[in-house]
């Protein structure tokens, strides 16, 4: 991955110089039971994709977002959290301007996910490709993952693959 990513920052469309490694961390732990899942919800919109989020249990809930590179084209975050169910609608997309990718691999819990009519069960160690143009759900127990969020355009370019060969 270092090869590609040296390969990228002298791409014309990348500057190396824009790139943040860490950051500070975003985490529920501060606020009230009542307002933590708010808080998560809020984080991964901003930080990550707009979606609908619902917590699988009442009380408090726990996430963690700890930032370990950040660019305008990548970013990579290690992420925990309780469990919820997520969902990405046409809605969602049609107020999005980004086109990205998100790659996630488990480290701890299960996330079930569904797209169309396909649907997978992604236990530890299983990496996940997800295309945020398209219309998904997600369930995961208490999770913990490495996201990495790439514009589409730079993930197909950097594979040598055309806009039709995007696996579906």
């Amino acid at each position: 991955m270092l090869g590609w990513w040296a390969w990228r920052c002298h791409d014309r469309r990348v500057n190396a110089y824009d790139v943040a490694v860490g950051g500070p961390r975003f985490s529920t732990a501060g606020v009230s039971a009542k307002d933590s899942f708010g808080l998560w919800e809020s984080i991964l919109n901003e930080s990550m994709m707009g979606c609908s989020l619902e917590p699988l249990t009442t009380g408090r809930f726990h996430g963690t977002l700890d930032p370990c590179v950040h660019s305008e084209p990548i970013s990579i975050v290690q992420m925990a959290n309780s469990g919820m169910f997520g969902r990405r609608t046409h809605r969602h997309i049609a107020s999005s301007d980004s086109q990205d990718v998100i790659l996630s691999l488990t480290m701890a819990g299960v996330s079930e996910m569904r797209c169309g009519e396909d649907s997978l069960r992604l236990p530890v160690g299983t990496m996940s490709i997800l295309d945020c143009e398209q219309p998904q759900e997600s369930v995961v127990s208490d999770y913990q993952c490495i996201v990495i969020r790439i514009r589409r355009d730079l993930l197909m370019s950097a594979a040598g693959l055309g806009e039709d060969d995007f696996p579906s």
